[in-house]
């Protein structure tokens, strides 16, 4: 019979364990667990994809563009959001990046109660845990005062009632410094809001961000294949050693 180690399920090894005289593999012998790959919730989190469904809006291949709206991803009133692929620094994941202080917008239509971001709306589950991480970096060659933003999530009506926080990156280098940012909130609704709020100088040059994710806290971590076959392949020594002292006995009798 041929077995595939890297679909045993760990009941199965235990089974399988049994039926040859061990009954539980001991505690030194379980490989430690790694949780399950979580699905990203949000749409377009790395912001690739410039286009916009049902609009001829076009995908975005060097240089830099703003727009009202991309996939997944809306601007706040009033403001626009810039994506910039090749512009000023190297992206954290794939080939483009935001500017939170955009270009093409008004400045005298943004305020602190009128802020100038951008934000995506997800469905959640109210009591249920989350964490939303990202990658953010000073653009490189400004001063610290660009580099300024909020984090929010909340209820689509009342964003930041759930978290808040303001990031304060300092000045930029030569080159994008990405740090990376997580939190785990609790949902209070069927709808979240994951919002951006640049608070530097509005003079279009300002904080990126990057790889945006938002994934379940509370999924179950369930071992990888590799530890399931470290727990058939220590079961199976425990098994032969079983067996040497089974034989060393009967002949010393």
């Amino acid at each position: 019979m041929n077995l595939s180690l890297s679909t045993l399920s760990i009941s199965a090894v235990f089974t399988i364990l049994s039926a040859v005289g061990i009954s539980q593999a001991p505690a030194s012998a379980i490989v430690s667990s790694t949780p399950a790959s979580s699905v990203n919730l949000l749409t377009n989190g790395s912001f690739e994809d410039t286009t916009l469904a049902g609009t001829s809006q076009a995908q975005l291949t060097s240089g830099w563009g703003t727009y009202s709206q991309i996939n997944g991803w809306s601007a706040t009133p009033n403001g626009k959001i810039e994506v910039q692929r090749g512009v000023a620094g190297t992206p954290y994941a794939g080939s483009n990046l935001i500017e939170l202080d955009s270009d093409n917008y008004d400045k005298t239509k943004f305020s602190a109660n009128n802020p100038l971001g951008l934000y995506q709306d997800v469905a959640t589950v109210a009591g249920k845990a989350y964490t939303l991480s990202f990658a953010y970096s000073a653009r490189p060659g400004t001063a610290a005062v660009e580099n300024v933003f909020d984090v929010l999530v909340g209820d689509t009506s009342n964003v930041g009632n759930i978290f808040k926080t303001t990031i304060y990156d300092g000045a930029g280098g030569a080159d994008t410094a990405w740090s990376i940012f997580t939190t785990t909130f609790t949902a209070n609704n069927a709808l979240s809001r994951i919002q951006f709020n640049y608070q530097g100088s509005l003079d279009t040059f300002g904080a990126y961000i990057d790889d945006v994710k938002l994934v379940n806290a509370s999924a179950a971590a369930v071992p990888e294949p590799s530890a399931m076959a470290g727990i058939f392949v220590v079961g199976l020594g425990l098994v032969s050693l079983k067996k040497r002292k089974a034989f060393k006995k009967s002949l010393a009798s």
